[in-house]
C-alpha cells in the first residue's frame, strides 16, 4: 500500500468492519482471561487481587507509552494488524455501482497520460485492470499539484464523495504525521507509491496527515470513481496477493501481519523476454520475487541459476550489502514483484537467517563454476 497509517482510532474503526474477525479476537482474549484466572485461583484472595491491579496498571502504562513513542517499524505493524483485520471483514464485499454513474475525463496530453501509466503500473492495486479500464482510470485521475508545507490530508477527516481521495505520487516526497507525535512517522519518497486507499477500502476516517515536504506532483481521483472504477478490482487483487505470498517459501516464517504488510509494499514490474534485470557489479538497491513468467542468473555465458514462479532473487547484494554477483536477465515476459532496500531490511528483518544460508547456496554455485572452468582449461 501505499503505507496508510494506523492508530487506535483507525484500529477501531477497522475492527468495526471487521467484526467476525473482532468477534474472534473477543474469544481469543476471553479464553486467556479464563486460563488466568485458573492459574491465580490458589492465591491468597487479597494477593490475587493486588496482583490483578498491578497488571492492569502495567498494561495501561505500556500502551501509553506506545502512544507517546512509535518508530517506523512500529507504525507498520499497527497499520497491518488494523487493515489485516480490515480485508478478514470485507473480503466478501463488493461495491454496489451506480448504472447512472459515469467516470470524470480530465484532459491529458499524451505525455501526461505516458507519466501516469507508468506511475500506475507500480501501483498493485492497478495491476489487476484490463487494459480499457485502466484506461478509463487515467482519464479520471487528475493532475494535483502541491507546494511545500502543504496538507494534502488531515488526520481524522472524513472521505467525501467528490474530494481528491486516493492520491499517486509522480515526483516529490512527503511525510506522514500522527496527532501527539512530533516526527514523521513515515516518508514517501518514490515514484508510483500511493496513499489515501485505506480510508476508502475500509470506510474509515483519515488515519494520518500526508504533508509535502517540497514541491510535489500528484495525481488523485475522487472517493466515487474509486469505488465505481478500482474498489472490487483492488480488493480481488489484495486476496489473489495475499494467496500468492502464502505459497512462497521464504515468506512462510512470516506473519499473516508481516504478510499483509510486504502486500502493500510490493511494487509491480512488467518485463519482456530479454529484458536485463540486474548487472553483475553494479550496487544492489531491490529485492524480487517471480510472480509470473523465467528469468535466469547468468556469469558470463554460463547459467547459475533458474528463477520461476514464487522463486525470488537480488537478497543476496541487500543482505551482504555489496554488488551485485551476477546478471539477471528475463528469458520470458515476467512479472516481478518489487521491494527497495530500505524496506525489504525492514520487513523481511526475521527471515535474516534464511537469507544468509541462501547465501551460502550462492557459493557453492560459484566454487561450482570455478571448478568447471579449470577443468575446461
Amino acid at each position: 500500500m501505499g503505507c496508510g497509517a494506523s492508530a487506535k482510532k483507525y484500529e477501531a474503526d477497522a475492527n468495526n468492519d471487521a467484526a467476525g474477525a473482532k468477534t474472534e479476537e473477543k474469544k481469543a482474549e476471553d479464553g486467556s482471561a479464563d486460563k488466568k484466572v485458573e492459574e491465580t485461583a490458589t492465591e491468597a484472595p487479597a494477593d490475587a487481587e493486588k496482583k490483578k491491579s498491578e497488571e492492569e496498571t502495567s498494561s495501561k502504562s505500556s500502551e501509553d507509552n506506545e502512544d507517546d513513542v512509535m518508530d517506523d517499524a512500529e507504525f507498520e505493524k499497527r497499520m497491518a494488524r488494523a487493515s489485516n483485520r480490515a480485508r478478514k471483514g470485507i473480503s466478501a464485499e463488493r461495491t454496489e455501482v451506480d448504472p447512472n454513474w459515469k467516470p470524470p475525463v480530465f484532459e491529458k496530453t499524451p505525455e501526461q497520460e505516458d507519466r501516469l501509466s507508468v506511475a500506475l503500473s507500480k501501483c498493485f492495486m492497478f495491476s489487476v485492470l484490463e487494459p480499457e479500464q485502466l484506461a478509463t482510470v487515467i482519464q479520471a485521475f487528475q493532475e494535483t499539484p502541491k507546494a511545500k508545507g502543504e496538507t494534502v490530508i488531515q488526520q481524522g477527516a472524513e472521505v467525501s464523495s467528490d474530494e481528491p481521495a486516493l492520491f499517486v505520487i509522480e515526483s516529490g516526497q512527503l511525510s506522514v504525521y500522527k496527532t501527539d507525535i512530533e516526527q514523521a512517522v513515515f516518508v514517501y519518497t518514490k515514484p508510483g507509491q500511493y496513499f489515501g486507499d485505506l480510508a476508502l477500502l475500509y470506510n474509515a476516517p483519515r488515519a494520518a496527515t500526508v504533508t509535502a515536504d517540497e514541491e510535489v506532483m500528484l495525481w488523485s481521483i475522487d472517493r466515487d470513481t474509486f469505488n465505481n472504477l478500482v474498489k472490487d478490482a483492488a480488493q480481488q487483487q489484495i486476496n489473489r496477493r495475499m494467496g500468492f505470498l502464502q505459497e512462497v517459501e521464504l515468506l512462510r516464517g512470516l506473519t499473516n501481519d508481516e504478510k499483509a504488510t510486504l502486500c502493500d509494499a510490493l511494487q509491480v514490474r512488467q518485463v519482456e523476454a530479454g529484458t536485463q534485470i540486474i548487472t553483475q557489479g553494479d550496487q544492489g538497491t531491490e529485492f524480487f520475487i517471480v510472480e509470473s513468467g523465467k528469468c535466469e542468473a547468468r556469469k558470463g555465458s554460463t547459467v547459475v541459476m533458474t528463477y520461476e514462479a514464487k522463486n525470488f532473487f537480488g537478497e543476496l547484494a541487500l543482505v551482504k550489502s555489496a554488488p551485485r554477483a551476477a546478471d539477471v536477465v528475463a528469458v520470458e515476459n515476467s512479472r516481478l514483484l518489487v521491494l527497495g532496500v530500505e524496506v525489504f531490511r525492514r520487513l523481511l528483518g526475521p527471515l535474516e537467517d534464511i537469507l544468509k544460508e541462501r547465501a551460502e547456496a550462492y557459493k557453492e554455485v560459484d566454487l561450482k563454476i570455478l571448478q568447471s572452468e579449470s577443468a575446461g582449461q
